[in-house]
């Protein structure tokens, strides 16, 4: 349960932050806009002062006298440099504030640098700059006549106040801080909501991979009862092929895959008619023909079940052979699937070591000598000297046990590969849920 806090609540932050950033970068372009319309109809609202003897001093042609009411225009408005334009669009005067010394204003300079466009009649042109620190607005404005004509431009440098500029800024910077921290406590106060979404789901998911396996041993164990009296061999081959597996070091979902199909190796046998499947003794060839018919019965079944695809590898080269003399494909050495070479090995050997209606089970040093002389041939000899290696052990504990002892290991088995979790927990667990219900695999 602390794995699956901590998993979600490091998920939970991740997204919180990520949309924090974004919604908050969101919300500055947006505050940002919102301070470049009040900053233009600020200047616009400056620049509605001019008067018609701007329009007579433009039209005059006079330079001197225009830029001399250009200058009183500045002494009485926040513009820091303005200009006047005649209707061809040639400059016909301008003025700017001075700083100290004579010189021009620089940040007048830098906005007179900036190019625009001349704008239609009823349009305006305008666009924030940052110059500095200092957010200055240039505006460009069509001088319209009564009929519609334009008569010249008015394009100004507006400066903005210090407490508008400093307003603004704080307006847009509390929208970037507000927003992210909203976002962040709502992912605060989404976390138990979602911790209890997340362990319904674990729940409804471990139910239904429950009922998924209990239905496979069902299957799996119906198969096995029609070929003998008892599905003791799917146990025990489904638990030497996952201890063969485990000692190569295959991956754990690949183990999963296993057991899955050597518990359902022969499931195609349950179309397999009884006069043939039962008969005790050897096979005509083409009751053989027919025999081997399980192989693709079986794919076909697992075709239904996606999720059982996984097994399919075993139900389709369980019966191929390493020279290549096996069927339904005759592939050969690493062409047959790992699992099914692995699988192979554990099918042979409990063959062997097992009574079966035709056969005494034979020794377990004799097992492992008609093993020993399979390698390269029937079986892959790199799974026979893995198996050797673990034989021994193995045997003692999986060979002689009943029933109830093989269905406890493979459990074992189950649990630990398909819900990840180790045997003892999984005990204290199971005695714990066994009051409510029974499992089939328990």
């Amino acid at each position: 349960m602390a794995s699956i806090h901590g998993t979600i609540a490091l998920r939970l932050a991740g997204v919180s932050v990520v949309l924090a950033i974004l919604f908050g970068a969101i919300a500055y372009v947006v505050e940002a806009g919102r301070v470049e319309d009040v900053a233009v109809n600020l200047a616009l609202r400056a620049a509605s002062h001019y008067d018609d003897s701007a329009r007579r001093l433009l039209a005059s042609g006079d330079r001197a006298e225009l830029e001399r009411w250009l200058r009183h225009f500045l002494a009485d408005t926040p513009f820091i440099a303005v200009r006047m334009y005649d209707a061809r669009k040639e400059l016909a005067g301008e003025a700017s504030g001075f700083a100290t010394q004579g010189r021009a204003n620089p940040m007048a300079n830098a906005a007179s640098r900036h190019v625009h466009d001349f704008p239609r009649p009823g349009a305006r042109h305008a666009k924030r700059l940052t110059i500095g620190s200092e957010q200055i607005v240039q505006i460009v404005l069509p001088l319209v006549r009564g009929d519609g004509g334009v008569d010249g431009y008015f394009e100004g440098a507006y400066r903005l106040p210090v407490e508008a500029q400093l307003a603004l800024h704080h307006r847009a910077r509390d929208a970037a801080v507000a927003v992210p921290a909203i976002t962040l406590l709502a992912g605060l106060a989404l976390y138990p909501l979602i911790l209890a979404w997340h362990r319904r789901a674990l729940r409804l998911a471990d139910d239904l991979l429950r009922v998924n396996l209990e239905l496979l041993h069902v299957l799996g164990s119906a198969v096995a009862l029609r070929d003998s009296d008892t599905d003791a061999h799917n146990y025990r081959v489904t638990l030497y092929a996952a201890a063969l597996a485990e000692k190569i070091g295959l991956a754990p979902p690949q183990i999963a895959d296993l057991i899955v199909g050597a518990f359902l190796h022969d499931v195609g046998k349950i179309g397999i008619p009884d006069a043939i499947l039962l008969k005790p003794g050897r096979l005509t060839e083409e009751e053989f023909a027919v025999m081997r018919q399980h192989v693709p019965l079986g794919l076909g079944l697992l075709g239904e079940a996606p999720w059982l695809s996984g097994a399919m590898a075993i139900v389709a080269g369980h019966h191929e052979r390493f020279d290549g003399q096996g069927y339904p494909a005759r592939m050969n050495g690493d062409a047959i699937p790992l699992s099914a070479r692995l699988f192979a090995v554990a099918d042979v050997f409990d063959a062997l070591t097992s009574e079966r209606p035709y056969k005494p089970p034979v020794s377990f040093s004799e097992a492992m000598d008609i093993l020993a002389l399979e390698a390269g041939v029937h079986l892959d000899p790199a799974a026979v000297g893995a198996f050797s290696e673990i034989a021994g052990p193995l045997y003692e504990q999986i060979g002689a046990a009943d029933q109830q002892r093989l269905r406890g290991l493979l459990r074992d088995k189950l649990d630990r590969y398909f819900w990840g979790k180790k045997p003892a927990l999984v005990a204290r667990e199971i005695s714990v849920k066994a009051r409510n219900r029974t499992l089939t695999i328990t």
